[in-house]
């Protein structure tokens, strides 16, 4: 009692000198650094008091004794992991193999020092974050699941979604080189019967919380704030080149216009291969981006003709085979929300962690393709060249009079490549779904 009371009469004295330095005549000279000095003596004062009134460094729940005995880590996840691998899967969408083979990558990133107190655990820090990223719980449920104080969870999330992106972009991103193009476009042509895809691009839009002054600038038109993730996957569905952060307020067109990919494509610097014949004496057709009618026809992207109920034979054929080998980009985009759900509802961060979170979980995504094996195989049915015909013959009535286009132009690629699926690229099961408009 009698310390508190020596502390308010040394704040009065304190606050009676800055008021005589502050109210001195204006032919006397002021001491500006005794008055720095004063305000900085009466701010450690304050400081000290708050510390004092302080009873404990952390809340009982969250100290190391109850992370030990009643967190998640060393009771419920350490059963999982010894005796329930399915549920374990479930718990952290991967297996135990792969979790312990993204630990060793990721571990050395978010591993702290022992300094004055015992820090968490790098283990308990990629759990919490890899729990996050796959429920999208928020941080309270999280801090009483793991014994960790919400105001770390925040900080964990934050750094180890940073870590996951650097230590795995290396691993899970290959160069785009020539080869790379024809390794793409042979899977696509084996598994979805288009010879001259080198991926599939389509934005997908993230809603998050919105920025403070942000006004409309990621306002999308289904009402949400949001910002586009761009994306080109490969045959597999594991992604090849992202865009992030992007404003929701943009089309996908702009955004694959006005994005850093979008740019090189236009310089022709990403390494795409010479164009190529499909068939002997045939039209050379480059390898080139399948997109939807969100994006600009181009030489390096294929988009569908306009739908209408009068569309040629030729033209719904090819708009069919686009479609069957261009839905894989969506189905990535499925899998990669329905497996890390926090990217299902709006993610309830700062902008700067939405976008790593974001990051992280693309990392994640092809990880798991990769060291798993999630990659969803398709037998292709061989092409009966009989079969086609006969069908063909069946549909005399659809009459393609349009003029071939002019030479140098995308609408000529598109052209001759419809052709090449009307001939010697057809499937048989491809008539019944033009004609009926199923794709």
């Amino acid at each position: 009692m009698e310390i508190e009371q020596q502390k308010s009469r040394l704040r009065r004295v304190i606050l009676l000198l800055l008021i005589r330095e502050r109210r001195k005549l204006p032919g006397e000279k002021s001491n500006r650094q005794k008055i720095l000095g004063l305000c900085l003596m009466l701010r450690q004062l304050r400081e000290t008091e708050q510390r004092a009134r302080r009873s404990v460094w952390v809340k009982e729940m969250y100290t190391v004794e109850n992370r030990l005995l009643h967190g998640a880590s060393n009771t419920y996840v350490t059963n999982l992991r010894e005796l329930y691998p399915d549920d374990f899967y479930n718990f952290f969408r991967m297996t135990r193999e792969v979790f312990e083979l993204l630990y060793n990558i990721v571990s050395p990133s978010i591993t702290k020092q022992n300094v004055v107190r015992e820090p968490i655990s790098s283990r308990i820090r990629l759990e919490v974050t890899i729990r996050w990223l796959a429920t999208g719980d928020n941080f309270e449920t999280l801090a009483a699941l793991f014994r960790v104080s919400p105001p770390s969870v925040s900080n964990i999330v934050n750094e180890t979604t940073q870590a996951i992106w650097s230590r795995l972009k290396p691993l899970v991103f290959e160069e785009l080189t020539e080869d790379k193009w024809r390794r793409n476009a042979r899977a696509f042509g084996i598994k979805w019967n288009h010879e001259r895809c080198g991926g599939a691009i389509d934005c997908k839009l993230v809603r998050v919380r919105p920025p403070p002054h942000a006004g409309s600038l990621m306002y999308d038109y289904k009402g949400h704030h949001s910002f586009h993730l761009l994306a080109i996957a490969d045959a597999d569905g594991k992604f090849d080149v992202v865009d992030v952060g992007a404003s929701g307020r943009q089309s996908d067109g702009g955004v694959f216009r006005n994005s850093r990919i979008g740019q090189l494509f236009r310089r022709n610097q990403m390494n795409m291969p010479p164009a190529e014949p499909l068939v002997d004496g045939g039209h050379p057709i480059p390898i080139m981006l399948l997109g939807d009618e969100g994006f600009a026809q181009s030489l390096y992207l294929l988009r569908p003709y306009t739908r209408n109920i009068r569309m040629c034979l030729r033209k719904r054929v090819f708009n069919y085979r686009l479609s069957r080998a261009r839905r894989i980009v969506e189905a990535a985009f499925g899998s990669l929300t329905r497996i890390w759900q926090v990217m299902e509802d709006p993610i309830r961060t700062s902008l700067k962690v939405a976008l790593q979170t974001v990051h992280a979980c693309i990392c994640l995504h092809n990880f798991l393709i990769m060291y798993e094996e999630r990659k969803e195989r398709r037998d292709v049915e061989p092409y009966d060249a009989n079969e086609g015909a006969e069908q063909i013959h069946g549909m005399e009535g659809y009459v393609d009079d349009e003029p071939v286009p002019r030479e140098g132009t995308p609408e000529r690629l598109r052209y001759e490549l419809s052709h090449y699926f009307m001939n010697e690229g057809a499937v048989h099961f491809q008539w019944e779904r033009a004609a009926n408009f199923n794709f």
